[in-house]
Protein backbone atom coordinates (compact mmCIF):
# COMPACT_ATOMS: atom_id res chain seq x y z
CA UNK A 1 0.00 0.00 0.00
CA UNK A 2 2.83 2.40 0.76
CA UNK A 3 4.23 2.01 -2.74
CA UNK A 4 0.86 2.78 -4.27
CA UNK A 5 0.40 5.83 -2.04
CA UNK A 6 3.91 7.06 -2.82
CA UNK A 7 3.32 6.58 -6.52
CA UNK A 8 0.00 8.44 -6.31
CA UNK A 9 1.69 11.27 -4.40
CA UNK A 10 4.37 11.41 -7.08
CA UNK A 11 1.76 11.56 -9.83
CA UNK A 12 -0.17 14.26 -7.98
CA UNK A 13 3.04 16.25 -7.53
CA UNK A 14 3.85 15.89 -11.25
CA UNK A 15 0.33 16.99 -12.18
CA UNK A 16 0.65 20.01 -9.89
CA UNK A 17 4.00 20.88 -11.49
CA UNK A 18 2.44 20.50 -14.93
CA UNK A 19 -0.43 22.78 -13.92
CA UNK A 20 1.99 25.32 -12.47
CA UNK A 21 4.01 25.21 -15.68
CA UNK A 22 0.87 25.59 -17.80
CA UNK A 23 -0.21 28.55 -15.70
CA UNK A 24 3.24 30.14 -16.03
CA UNK A 25 3.11 29.66 -19.79
CA UNK A 26 -0.38 31.20 -19.93
CA UNK A 27 0.82 34.21 -17.93
CA UNK A 28 3.86 34.58 -20.21
CA UNK A 29 1.66 34.41 -23.31
CA UNK A 30 -0.71 37.02 -21.85
CA UNK A 31 2.21 39.34 -21.07
CA UNK A 32 3.68 38.80 -24.53
CA UNK A 33 0.30 39.64 -26.07
CA UNK A 34 0.11 42.87 -24.08
CA UNK A 35 3.64 43.80 -25.11
CA UNK A 36 2.82 43.03 -28.75
CA UNK A 37 -0.24 45.29 -28.60
CA UNK A 38 1.78 48.08 -26.98
CA UNK A 39 4.44 47.74 -29.68
CA UNK A 40 1.78 47.89 -32.40
CA UNK A 41 0.42 51.10 -30.84
CA UNK A 42 3.94 52.55 -30.68
CA UNK A 43 4.53 51.66 -34.33
CA UNK A 44 1.25 53.35 -35.27
CA UNK A 45 2.32 56.48 -33.37
CA UNK A 46 5.72 56.46 -35.09
CA UNK A 47 3.98 56.14 -38.46
CA UNK A 48 1.87 59.21 -37.67
CA UNK A 49 5.02 61.15 -36.76
CA UNK A 50 6.70 60.02 -40.00
CA UNK A 51 3.66 61.19 -41.97
CA UNK A 52 3.72 64.52 -40.12
CA UNK A 53 7.43 64.89 -40.89
CA UNK A 54 6.76 64.21 -44.56
CA UNK A 55 4.16 67.01 -44.56
CA UNK A 56 6.58 69.36 -42.83
CA UNK A 57 9.33 68.45 -45.29
CA UNK A 58 6.99 69.23 -48.21
CA UNK A 59 6.11 72.55 -46.60
CA UNK A 60 9.78 73.42 -46.15
CA UNK A 61 10.49 72.59 -49.79
CA UNK A 62 7.56 74.78 -50.88
CA UNK A 63 8.83 77.61 -48.67
CA UNK A 64 12.33 77.26 -50.13
CA UNK A 65 10.89 77.47 -53.65
CA UNK A 66 8.83 80.52 -52.68
CA UNK A 67 11.91 82.11 -51.13
CA UNK A 68 13.85 81.52 -54.35
CA UNK A 69 11.09 83.30 -56.29
CA UNK A 70 11.14 86.20 -53.82
CA UNK A 71 14.93 86.45 -54.03
CA UNK A 72 14.72 86.51 -57.85
CA UNK A 73 12.16 89.32 -57.66
CA UNK A 74 14.38 91.22 -55.20
CA UNK A 75 17.30 90.84 -57.58
CA UNK A 76 15.20 92.17 -60.49
CA UNK A 77 14.01 95.05 -58.31
CA UNK A 78 17.62 95.90 -57.38
CA UNK A 79 18.56 95.81 -61.08
CA UNK A 80 15.61 98.06 -61.92
CA UNK A 81 16.61 100.42 -59.10
CA UNK A 82 20.15 100.55 -60.44
CA UNK A 83 18.79 101.43 -63.90
CA UNK A 84 16.57 104.17 -62.43
CA UNK A 85 19.51 105.58 -60.47
CA UNK A 86 21.74 105.48 -63.56
CA UNK A 87 19.10 107.25 -65.65
CA UNK A 88 18.54 109.86 -62.94
CA UNK A 89 22.28 110.49 -62.67
CA UNK A 90 22.58 110.72 -66.44
CA UNK A 91 19.84 113.36 -66.55
CA UNK A 92 21.51 115.44 -63.90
Amino acid sequence: MDLVAEEEEGLVAEEEEDLDMAEAVAVAVAKATIIKEELEEAVAEVNVVVEDLAVVEAMVEAMEEAMAVVMAKVARAEEAEAVVVAVAEAEV
